[in-house]
């Protein structure tokens, strides 16, 4: 009996086995399975608690994605027995893959319709965090496949990313590089021939440089006539500095400090700050940062360039123009040596100085327009020439210099012993009164003839005799650099100078010259050191021009009266 009830357990145990893998090979069990399972001499299989799995043998249920064999691109696999398994794909795979396929299609798209369009795919510097950033997460989920022993897929997906990746990046940054080498290298050309005509004195040839191209007028022999017509016209308002264009661009610190140290200077590019495309009708934007060199002074900041696309059928290659407004035009970025820096003291006290001898020329005390006179004479010889001039004086006249009087008599007998004084004892005192001091230069622009010719005794009106109210005003701008030459013992300031005579509706303008000891550089300025040493005019500021008069407008034609020289 106990035979038999170990027989039963023994058949209960291998029918349950014998059914369990009918089922998992999807066949119904038949008596025969069981009577075979459980008459058969074979060596009996274990328990399923103790049986050992079966081997696995990955199979993909779908087609397999171009990679490494043994992957799936999905997370599907088959084992031997048949059962399907589930692997999770990793995120970061997934993750590089979307990426790089996005930046892959922004890139080709681009680069289509840039073709199409006739130009440039730039998409600037800060898109380079895409690729790299596929390139991580690729590597990343490589890592962590590597390491999930099987229970993790996605090495395809990963290793397709980072191609994409470093195909498309490679092959994009290798045109942007090829580009910004073309652009750079002209613009940098075109700065490099910009300073040279500064150097060489051609500042008008230098000025339409700034200008855009399809407004640039041509350089030949009426270069200095376009220029002065059509843009350094006197403002509209009194309220405005000096204005016009060719002005603005003469009176630049970057053109200042290039014109100051003449041949000695030296020009040193220091890169590319920044560039960029604005389309077909902006061109391209790049800003190069410079620096100059002279001997006393010096200039660092950033130029910047504006480029014309040819468009369509449009003949030539690209054209440049610098763009003054927007280059660095303030004190900090002025570079001094120490005596640069003496140098710019002595500029400001040159205009304060300036300034002063203007009020005493257009004082009506006669006192104050002797020694507006007097400034124009050597220093040292001031002193013995105004003492000899008080003494020649009567006593009643040299009181009504000082002071007014209210005895008409006595004052007209003053005025007329002054005068007969100040044109003995004064030397050139009567060349000084009639403006002998002004002078035009060789070059000096007027719009036509006539006004050419009544120019200078317009501007020596200004030093006539102050029984009339001033026939005439100079301004100089303090805040504007003046230039600087030594000559023997002597350092000489020319600041800007316009001029407004009563006699003439257009404006003047030239330098003034004012000079000091060049001791003074070691030393300091003393009380009465500056000279006025002259006044030299180089132009006439044209008004603006009238729409229906051609060659300098209606208004630079007005009949103006007649003055001797």
């Amino acid at each position: 009996m106990k035979r038999w009830l170990v027989i039963g357990g023994w058949w209960l145990v291998k029918t349950h086995s014998t059914a369990s893998l009918l089922i998992s090979n999807h066949q119904p069990p038949t008596t025969n399975h069981l009577w075979v399972a459980a008459m058969s001499d074979e060596p009996k299989p274990q328990s399923p608690v103790t049986a050992q799995p079966p081997a696995l043998g990955a199979t993909a249920i779908t087609k397999r994605f171009p990679g490494t064999e043994g992957d799936s691109l999905l997370n599907l696999e088959t084992r031997d027995s048949g059962t399907v398994v589930y692997r999770p794909m990793s995120i970061f795979a997934v993750a590089a893959f979307v990426i790089a396929i996005t930046y892959s299609a922004v890139i080709v798209i681009g680069a289509a319709v840039s073709v199409v369009q006739r130009m440039p795919w730039l998409i600037g510097g800060w898109s380079v965090i895409f690729p790299l950033l596929a390139l991580v997460l690729a590597g990343v989920a490589w890592f962590e496949i590597q390491s999930s022993e099987g229970t993790r897929t996605g090495k395809r997906m990963a290793a397709w990313a980072a191609m994409l990746s470093i195909m498309v990046s490679l092959g994009y940054w290798a045109y942007y590089g090829a580009t910004y080498y073309v652009v750079r290298n002209q613009a940098q050309a075109y700065c490099q021939e910009f300073f040279d005509k500064i150097k060489q004195g051609k500042l008008e040839s230098a000025f339409i440089m700034a200008v855009a191209p399809t407004k640039r007028p041509q350089d030949n022999s009426s270069l200095r006539d376009v220029i002065e017509q059509r843009f350094n016209p006197m403002p509209l308002r009194a309220d405005r500095s000096s204005g016009g264009l060719f002005n603005a661009f003469k009176q630049h610190m970057l053109t200042h400090v290039i014109v100051q140290g003449g041949k000695d200077v030296q020009i040193e590019p220091l890169g590319v700050a920044s560039w960029e495309y604005k389309g077909p009708t902006g061109g391209y934007a790049i800003l190069m940062r410079y620096r100059v060199n002279g001997p006393e002074l010096g200039w660092e900041g950033i130029i910047t360039l504006n480029s014309m696309e040819p468009v369509g059928k449009v003949k030539g290659g690209r054209q440049w123009a610098i763009a003054m407004k927007e280059t660095t035009n303030n004190p900090s970025s002025l570079v001094l040596s120490e005596e640069g820096s003496r140098l710019l003291g002595l500029q400001r006290g040159s205009s304060r100085y300036f300034d002063e001898w203007q009020g005493r020329l257009r004082s009506m005390d006669k006192s104050d327009h002797v020694l507006a006179y007097l400034s124009t004479q050597e220093p040292a010889t001031r002193e013995g020439v105004l003492r000899d001039y008080r003494q020649s004086l009567p006593a009643t006249a040299a009181a009504m210099v000082g002071c007014a009087t209210s005895d008409g008599l006595s004052g007209l007998t003053a005025s007329c012993a002054a005068t007969f004084a100040s044109e003995t004892h004064l030397p050139n005192y009567d060349a000084f009164t009639r403006g002998a001091i002004v002078s035009l230069t060789p070059d000096f622009w007027a719009p036509h003839e006539e006004l050419k010719t009544i120019s200078l005794p317009a501007a020596r009106m200004v030093f006539h005799g102050t029984a009339d109210i001033p026939m005439g005003v100079m301004k100089i701008e303090p805040s504007k650099l003046a230039y600087w030459v030594r000559e023997g013992d002597k350092i000489r300031f020319r600041h800007h100078v316009q001029m407004q005579v009563r006699m003439m509706l257009q404006g003047l303008e030239g330098d003034i010259i004012l000079e000091c000891p060049a001791s003074w550089l070691q030393t300091g300025p003393t009380a009465d050191g500056w000279r006025i040493a002259g006044i030299e005019l180089s132009s006439m500021r044209t008004l603006p021009q009238m729409p229906s008069e051609e060659g300098g407008g209606a208004a630079n034609r007005l009949e103006l009266p007649k003055m001797e020289k």
